[in-house]
């Protein structure tokens, strides 16, 4: 039966060559079509999703209106927000971070522009990092600490160094205490040095929205009441 249906087919697709050609032809785009979306969602809807606990992580947004009385939201938050809201009941940790480009410097021998981040110690308590060599640690709060990546860590050294070389960035050194793998291409957290916020007080003394800020709540916090508590921590900062 199948092998009759499997002829009859076949002898088909050779009497219609040029009608078979350009069904085949389009079934074939449009399936790859399809492989490449469902791969595009998929991307998108795990972006950094793959941290433990990653449903109980929430970023904090600026929300503003523009010249046009437009809406806007933004990733941006003042930088005294995650001190305070690290001392709520039901916040496991809070963190802030911002960017910094500047050249880097080991061993005597100077590289091009870095993107670094310049984040508190509670980073690695919201996110997961896979360290190859040391770890962040509680001494990562002291203003001379680093972190680098598998990558960096290759290109600096040619190789994954397990001891404590330094670093020269944005003029001060840094000793790096930690070597951690590459984050995935769909994570916020794709820097390649990471240095100490306490290295910049003038920035942690701003009071303009400089900051990326996020903060991770306990396995027992209630989401509604939690988020409620956080608003009003950071509502009550903006009026002092």
């Amino acid at each position: 039966m199948v092998a009759n249906l499997l002829k009859t087919a076949f002898r088909s697709i050779l009497k219609n060559r040029t009608l078979s050609l350009f069904s085949i032809a389009g079934l074939a785009m449009a399936m790859a079509a399809a492989v490449l979306l469902l791969t595009y969602v998929h991307f998108e809807t795990h972006f950094d999703t793959f941290h433990d606990g990653a449903d109980r992580i929430y970023r904090i947004y600026s929300v503003y209106n523009n010249l046009d009385n437009e809406v806007q939201k933004v990733g941006l938050s003042m930088g005294r927000f995650a001190p305070a809201i690290a001392e709520l009941p039901d916040v496991e940790a809070a963190c802030r971070f911002f960017p910094v480009v500047n050249e880097i410097a080991a061993d005597g021998k100077r590289y091009a522009e870095t993107t670094a981040m310049a984040a508190d110690a509670a980073l690695f308590d919201i996110f997961d990092f896979h360290w190859l060599a040391g770890t962040a640690g509680a001494g990562f709060s002291d203003p001379g600490s680093a972190v680098v990546s598998r990558s960096l860590s290759v290109k600096l050294w040619g190789r994954i160094r397990a001891d404590v070389p330094t670093v020269t960035f944005a003029g001060r050194e840094f000793q790096v205490v930690g070597v951690f793998e590459d984050s995935p291409v769909n994570s916020e957290m794709r820097f390649d040095l990471i240095v100490s916020v306490n290295a910049f007080p003038f920035m942690l003394q701003q009071k303009s929205n400089e900051f990326h800020t996020f903060f991770k709540l306990t396995p027992r916090a209630v989401p509604a009441a939690a988020l409620a508590a956080v608003d009003r921590v950071c509502k009550a900062i903006l009026k002092s």
